[in-house]
């Protein structure tokens, strides 16, 4: 709800917007933690290509194939369930980046409400 001072500055309330923010924020976080700066996109990727190397050599020794460093890592990295994996952390990638950008706008909001609150201050007492 707005206070009398929002209503007659014509700006969003301050709890509506602080409301939104959080909201967006529960679907951001877990995003930028895993993409965002110093996220743990890296260590999981790596992690499952080495599980998928485990898997090719297990794979490879079973069969009788011929067991190499190179062979390992291509069969590791054509891996469907990386490959899957691949795909589904890029449409992550452009949803936090989505979110980041209207987290952005959404910070200026507040920051214009703050300066638009200080403008019709400044207003009402050169008035006067």
């Amino acid at each position: 709800m707005k206070s009398p001072l929002e209503s007659r500055a014509e700006v969003d309330a301050l709890d509506t917007l602080h409301d939104r923010r959080r909201t967006l924020l529960a679907d951001l976080a877990p995003l930028r933690a895993m993409h965002g700066a110093f996220g743990m996109f890296d260590p999981k990727r790596k992690a499952l290509v080495e599980s998928m190397k485990v898997r090719a050599r297990l794979r490879l020794t079973e069969t009788g194939g011929k067991v190499t460093d190179a062979i390992i890592d291509a069969e590791a990295h054509c891996d469907p369930q990386y490959q899957r994996w691949l795909d589904e952390q890029l449409t992550e990638k452009v949803k936090y980046i989505q979110l980041e950008a209207q987290y952005d706008e959404l910070v200026e909001l507040i920051r214009n409400r703050e300066i638009s609150l200080q403008v019709f201050n400044a207003e009402i007492r050169f008035q006067r």
